[in-house]
């Protein structure tokens, strides 16, 4: 959702720097659901009330940014732990792959 949001902006931003609140694992077992409302984790995890009237792309934004900025430095420890195992996993593979070919 997110990336259709960049798009109708027509901004492109790396993959690998976007911050979903939905998907960070922490936020989501705080909440206890696998894909958290941006109202629902406002309300939880800052104890903030948005779109509470007429929706607001302002107020979404600056909630989303409250929320990442919070939780910055657990959030890039996270990020940087996940990537770490996706790169290991990936050289697991090549090597797997390489010692079929030898065979």
């Amino acid at each position: 959702m997110l990336m259709n949001f960049l798009q109708v902006l027509l901004l492109d931003h790396p993959r690998k720097r976007i911050r979903d609140t939905a998907k960070y694992k922490p936020f989501q077992e705080k909440v206890k659901t696998e894909r958290p409302s941006l109202k629902k984790l406002a309300k939880e995890i800052l104890s903030l009330s948005i779109q509470a009237g007429e929706h607001s792309s302002v107020e979404d934004a600056r909630a989303a940014m409250k929320l990442y900025f919070t939780h910055r430095r657990e959030w890039e420890k996270y990020i940087k732990k996940i990537d770490f195992r996706r790169l290991k996993l990936n050289l697991i593979r090549a090597v797997d792959i390489q010692m079929v070919n030898l065979e």
